[in-house]
């Protein structure tokens, strides 16, 4: 099952929408995000169930194939947490829940059908992820514009979808710690429970800033 998250207003992506309404190629960024997992050629398309925000008036006008649920909290790890509360009751058979968030709209198959594989493959919870290739350098407040250099060995740049258990992100966030997380890696690593890395790929980007829009257009 995929639950995309959308509830937020990505301020710094500016614009007189959410980031996740605002059109590139004459759709919107959560319609495309949408095309990404019903594109597949599988015998049976997977449900997508969207996260939006209580007060959002822009869900119902998207012509989308999916199931939309408002019920978005202030955070995301509320948001996911409320959507998978509903899932369980649609789902009870436990099912692989692909969390991702609705800003990677430029999410390839090919990245995806890996996450897939390793999901059946190995019965494990994973995420799409990238090691880290920049240099990195932490820039302190009081070393008057020193910085130090960050090893990136065994650094990896998290993207989504993050797959797990339903009753495991469950489990995970009916926990405070886990509810202060940003990711879902984050949350199941707070109860105990590891997840593994699987390639990602450099075009799953999540639009942040206004130039990020151009550049995803080019992959869509």
């Amino acid at each position: 099952v995929v639950l995309i998250v959308a509830a937020g207003v990505g301020a710094r992506a500016g614009g007189a929408l959410p980031k996740q309404y605002q059109k590139i190629k004459g759709r919107s960024v959560l319609e495309h995000t949408v095309r990404a997992f019903s594109n597949n050629a599988r015998p049976q398309p997977w449900p997508i169930h969207i996260v939006v925000s209580a007060q959002d008036a822009h869900a119902d006008s998207l012509r989308i194939s999916a199931h939309f649920h408002k019920v978005g909290g202030s955070t995301r790890a509320e948001s996911v947490y409320q959507g998978c509360r509903i899932l369980h009751a649609l789902y009870p058979q436990d099912p692989w829940v692909l969390v991702h968030d609705a800003a990677r709209c430029s999410l390839p198959n090919t990245a995806l059908l890996r996450l897939e594989q390793y999901l059946k493959a190995y019965e494990h919870p994973a995420l799409l992820a990238l090691p880290v290739s920049d240099s990195l350098h932490r820039l302190d407040n009081d070393t008057q514009g020193k910085s130090v250099a960050v090893s990136r060995e065994h650094l990896w740049a998290a993207q989504t979808p993050q797959a797990a258990k339903l009753s495991q992100l469950l489990m995970a966030y009916q926990q405070p710690e886990a509810m202060a997380c940003t990711d879902e890696y984050s949350a199941l690593q707070a109860v105990g429970i590891t997840m593994s890395m699987v390639q990602g790929d450099r075009q799953n980007i999540k639009i942040t800033y206004p130039e990020d829009f151009a550049f995803v257009e080019k992959f869509l």
